[in-house]
């Protein structure tokens, strides 16, 4: 490792400014340094190790019980029969949660047929688009226009007032194959869960160097994982490990 005298040097031979631990990390955007680089006499270091020495908080639970009277999809959907030919779809608790707060939700047109396994909606979220993958085929016969309004209702209410659309299938016990009762849904989406959130830290980690969450220019706090991670990368994360 070189030592603090000798990146000064080589900063200042390229024409560079030396730059501390912090600046490195992305905690600082700039540091008038007069102590050479050597952050253990340095009362700012000192004052940020503290700032950023902070008790781990712990994941919340892994995901409330999941109603008994509806069906599940791999991909993380549940599926009301409401009639003997039509279902009601919405999406479950553990993948309302990782969406944060959805911007927008586009939703199949009505009459539109859908087909298992093919994307029929999308929702917006910070940095990012997910696209849904429908549970089911048959033809949209009802969509939920209270999310066009209020999108939060995805994630506020994902079994009542979240709701995605309604949708006219064939009495075919076939397309039932696809689902899940509510037992071993609770047990494989509990799984993938526990999956993103390990994916997310050590991505973080990598990201971050290990730095903890950074400040940009001394300002705002970063603290979630879309954020720190980026839109696009959270994105496809939650489509990986979700299998969305």
């Amino acid at each position: 490792m070189k030592s603090a005298p000798d990146e000064i040097a080589r900063a200042r031979t390229q024409g560079e400014t030396p730059r501390c631990v912090w600046m490195s990390a992305g905690i600082l955007s700039y540091q008038l340094c007069d102590r050479q680089l050597e952050c253990d006499r340095c009362p700012l270091d000192a004052a940020l190790r503290l700032h950023f020495k902070r008790p781990q908080q712990e994941d919340p639970p892994l995901e409330p019980e999941l109603p008994g009277q509806r069906l599940y999809s791999r991909n993380h959907c549940w599926i009301a029969l409401l009639e003997e030919e039509r279902a009601r779809i919405g999406v479950e608790t553990g993948l309302a949660d990782a969406l944060g707060s959805p911007k927008a939700v586009v939703l199949p047109a009505l009459a539109e047929k859908i087909r298992h396994n093919e994307v029929c909606a999308w929702i917006v979220i910070d940095g990012g688009t997910l696209p849904l993958r429908a549970p089911l085929s048959g033809s949209i016969t009802c969509v939920n226009s209270q999310l066009c309004e209020t999108p939060s209702a995805l994630k506020e209410s994902p079994f009542r007032d979240g709701w995605l659309f309604e949708v006219e299938i064939k009495p075919d016990e076939a397309i039932r194959a696809h689902f899940m009762a509510k037992k071993d849904a609770e047990r494989i989406f509990a799984a993938d869960i526990a999956r993103f959130r390990g994916r997310l830290r050590r991505e973080i980690d990598n990201a971050a160097g290990k730095s903890g969450a950074t400040l940009y220019d001394g300002g705002e706090f970063i603290g979630d994982a879309a954020s720190m991670l980026g839109g696009k990368r959270y994105v496809a994360i939650l489509k990986e490990e979700l299998k969305c």
